[in-house]
C-alpha cells in the first residue's frame, strides 16, 4: 500500500471516529502505519500516547493495553532497543496472562 494512501485511510477513520477512546484507536492505527512504513520518529510517541489513554480509559490490566505494549515491543525490537522491547513484552505477557490465562497461546 502506498504511504499516502495509508495516511488518507487513517484520516478518513479520524473523521468517522468521535470521542477520546475512538481517537485512541486512530493513534494506534497511525502508529502501526508508521511502524510498518519505518517512519519510526513518528510511531514511538503515538504508541506511548495510545497506551496512556488506554490505561486511563480501561485500566492498566485491559487486554488492549497488553496488545499495544506488545506492538510497542515490536517497534523497539526493530529499532534495536532490546531492553525497552523486553520490558514491553514482559508487560504484555503479564496483562495477557491475567486476562486470557497463563496457558493461553494468544
Amino acid at each position: 500500500m502506498d504511504f499516502s494512501l495509508g495516511c488518507l485511510i487513517v484520516e478518513s477513520i479520524d473523521k468517522l471516529l468521535i470521542g477520546r477512546n475512538c481517537h485512541n484507536y486512530s493513534l494506534y492505527f497511525r502508529a502501526e502505519l508508521y511502524r510498518v512504513k519505518k517512519v519510526f520518529d513518528k510511531a514511538g510517541p503515538l504508541y506511548l500516547e495510545a497506551i496512556n489513554i488506554l490505561q486511563e480509559s480501561f485500566g492498566p490490566e485491559d487486554i488492549r493495553v497488553g496488545v499495544t505494549f506488545h506492538n510497542l515491543g515490536q517497534f523497539y525490537l526493530v529499532r534495536r532497543k532490546l531492553e525497552d522491547a523486553c520490558i514491553c513484552y514482559e508487560w504484555a505477557l503479564k496483562i495477557k496472562g491475567r486476562v486470557l490465562g497463563h496457558g493461553n497461546i494468544d
